[in-house]
C-alpha cells in the first residue's frame, strides 16, 4: 500500500516520491527492512493480480459497459480508467461483504512508527521532505477514506478527478447520471463473483 500512498502524496504536493522495488536498500534498521518486505509483497501481489483472468475479464467488462452508455467524458485511456474503477469497486465489495478485513487493514497500518517510515523514505527515495510524506501516510490512516467508497457520490467525484488526471474532460451532468448506472452494473456483476486466489502457491 505504501507505494500508492506516496504516489498520492506526489500528486497532491508536486514533489515526486517513488518507491522502486528494484532499488530497495538493506538497512541497518530492522524495522525499515520490514517495510521493504511489505513493499515487495505489494508489488508481487500487484503483478499477479494484473495478469489474472479475473482482472482481464472485469476490466474488459467495465470498458464494454462504458462504451454501452452515452458518456462524453472518455476520449482516451479507457483501459487505465477501467483498471482504477475495478480496484475501487472491489474495495467497495469487500466493505459490503467483509468489512472486518478493512478494519484490520487500517489497524495494521496504524501500527507503523512514523519515525521508522521517515527513515525508510530517506534511505529508499529522493524525497526532499520525508517527514511530510510520512505525515501524509498518517493522514491516510486517520481519514480511513476507503469506507467512503460505499457512497456513490464520493466514488463519482473521485473518478471524475482521476479521469481528468489521465487527460479526459470532466464529467458533465449527464455523465454523472450515467456513472451511477455504471456503478450499479458493476456492483451487480461483482456481487456474483468470488475473489480468486491469484497468487502462486508457496
Amino acid at each position: 500500500m505504501l507505494p500508492d500512498i506516496v504516489s498520492n502524496y506526489s500528486y497532491r504536493t508536486g514533489e515526486i516520491v517513488k518507491v522502486h522495488v528494484a532499488k530497495l536498500k538493506e538497512s541497518q534498521h530492522a524495522n525499515c527492512n520490514q517495510i521493504a518486505e511489505g513493499v515487495k509483497q505489494h508489488y508481487f501481489a500487484d503483478t499477479h493480480f494484473h495478469v489474472s483472468d479475473f482482472f482481464t475479464k472485469n476490466t474488459k467488462g467495465i470498458e464494454q459497459s462504458i462504451q454501452g452508455l452515452p458518456f462524453t467524458c472518455f476520449t482516451k485511456r479507457l483501459f487505465a480508467f477501467s483498471h482504477v474503477l475495478l480496484e475501487i469497486m472491489l474495495d467497495r465489495k469487500l466493505l459490503k461483504e467483509q468489512q472486518q478485513v478493512c478494519d484490520t487493514f487500517y489497524s495494521m497500518l496504524q501500527q507503523v512508527d512514523l519515525a521508522v517510515l521517515e527513515q525508510f523514505l530517506i534511505e529508499n527515495t529522493k524525497a526532499k521532505h520525508p517527514g511530510k510524506a510520512a505525515e501524509h501516510f498518517s493522514t491516510f490512516c486517520r481519514r480511513r477514506f476507503i469506507y467512503e467508497y460505499l457512497e456513490n457520490d464520493v466514488v463519482s467525484e473521485m473518478l471524475n478527478r482521476i479521469n481528468q488526471r489521465i487527460g479526459n474532460p470532466p464529467f458533465s451532468a449527464s455523465d454523472y447520471i450515467h456513472f451511477n448506472t455504471l456503478i450499479h452494473e458493476i456492483d451487480e456483476e461483482l456481487y456474483s463473483q468470488k475473489f480468486p486466489k491469484f497468487l502462486p502457491e508457496k
